[in-house]
């Protein structure tokens, strides 16, 4: 008897490492390639029907970023009279359209996104989201039903912890992420630009993805001597690696996903105790608090010159930088600390019974 199936793909993302205690549980997993669509939902079809048939269990949970492969899933949990649960997390029309603009709003793409997000939250018995703004944000977009709702933060993998800093020459500021429009680089750019006069202020950005042409466009147009850009850091070796550096950047995007989150990288580098400095928005606001467990930038008037003046800031005081520094981290061990979070997706499977 498995505790639940899970299936989708991403099935070792970090989200489902810290929620989910792959030790304690009797998993069934059925992972699901990043296949062509039509190649896809035919694995998935017929995947499901004989992970269902073989596999003795009351649950199927589908973990984030899954909406996409959920139809067929769905289907089969609901003619063998599974329970459902969905880690919606964020929505994959808010991620499609509103946040990296990559489909109109009226366009095919657009309206099959919004299907798979209606379609999991109509049958899931049990979703999940990371912040009560994303709950809200599901609830006025589609109407759902607020009890199915639950909010479990994002958190941070254990291994994500204080390490030794090894001897750096100067003040060193590190990014490290996906570089979508939600992560507003081209402020960390602009930043970088009004600190390059000062030679110890160094800054590395690691990471692909959709903006890193135009961000690394942006940082020879605005000279960056003092910009390093570094494609991939083994995920393993990232705690060891972010241990050498004194400011750990979050996310600065302007659009409405971005003020509504709380990205992975802010929980994983206070685990890490390093002072984080990330945009001032009502979602942050949920976990941590300005000046006391992290330093918060406004979007107000130039957020490129508040984030320089923030960094510049905890440079010239250390006192600061370890305060703030060792409040994150306690706060990450305590309070949303991966036994905390485990605990409630445990008491989750509980209500589905």
């Amino acid at each position: 008897m498995y505790d639940f199936l899970m299936i989708g793909w991403e099935l070792d993302y970090s989200r489902n490492r810290v929620m989910v205690d792959s030790k304690k549980f009797s998993i069934k997993r059925v992972d699901i390639k990043n296949d062509n669509f039509i190649l896809r939902t035919i694995k998935i079809f017929f995947k499901t029907l004989f992970a269902l048939i073989t596999s003795k269990t009351n649950i199927v949970y589908i973990p984030a970023f899954n909406q996409v492969n959920a139809p067929f899933i769905i289907f089969w949990a609901k003619i063998f009279g599974k329970k459902l649960i969905i880690d919606i997390l964020v929505s994959e029309y808010d991620t499609l359209v509103e946040d990296r603009k990559l489909a109109d709003k009226n366009s095919f793409k657009a309206r099959k996104a919004l299907f798979f997000d209606k379609l999991a939250l109509k049958f899931g018995e049990v979703l999940i989201c990371d912040t009560e703004l994303h709950k809200e944000y599901f609830l006025e977009k589609f109407n759902c039903n607020p009890e199915k709702i639950v909010v479990v933060p994002v958190g941070a993998e254990e291994h994500f912890t204080l390490l030794p800093q090894e001897d750096q020459n100067g003040f060193n500021v590190v990014f490290y992420g996906g570089f979508s429009p939600l992560h507003g680089i081209d402020v960390i750019l602009k930043a970088a630009a009004i600190l390059k006069e000062d030679q110890d202020i160094k800054f590395t950005l690691v990471g692909n993805g959709q903006t890193k042409k135009q961000m690394v466009k942006l940082a020879n147009e605005l000279d960056l001597t003092n910009t390093t850009f570094i494609d991939k850091v083994d995920y393993q070796k990232l705690p060891q690696f972010l241990s050498n550096f004194d400011v750990g950047l979050g996310i600065f995007g302007d659009t409405a996903k971005a003020k509504r989150v709380v990205a992975n990288k802010v929980y994983q580098l206070a685990a890490c105790n390093k002072p984080v400095v990330t945009m001032d928005s009502p979602g942050i606001k949920e976990v941590f608090e300005h000046n006391t467990n992290i330093i918060l930038v406004s979007g107000e008037n130039d957020m490129a010159a508040n984030l320089a003046t923030a960094i510049k800031d905890l440079k010239n005081n250390p006192s600061k930088a370890k305060f703030i520094a060792e409040n994150g981290y306690k706060l990450m061990k305590t309070k949303y600390s991966v036994e905390n979070i485990r605990g409630m997706f445990l008491h989750l499977l509980g209500r589905v019974f």
